[in-house]
């Protein structure tokens, strides 16, 4: 059985035919690296995903606010 749905706009979770679940983010044009046999894993992939992006953006406008 394969399984999808969408959070949003921005966020699609699928499973595979061997039941493997993978997510893809629209916007930034992202996609899992690994797969995961629940739709729960996947989803905390994507949130640490989410994540560690918004750390970098954040990260990089303190370094453009402090020259």
């Amino acid at each position: 059985m394969k399984g999808a749905f969408k959070v949003g706009q921005q966020w699609h979770f699928e499973q595979d035919e061997q039941k493997q679940w993978h997510w893809k983010h629209v916007e930034e044009e992202a996609k899992s690296e690994k797969s995961f046999p629940s739709a729960a894993e996947c989803m905390l992939d994507a949130v640490r995903h989410a994540v560690n992006q918004r750390r970098g953006r954040v990260g990089a406008a303190k370094k453009k606010l402090l020259q």
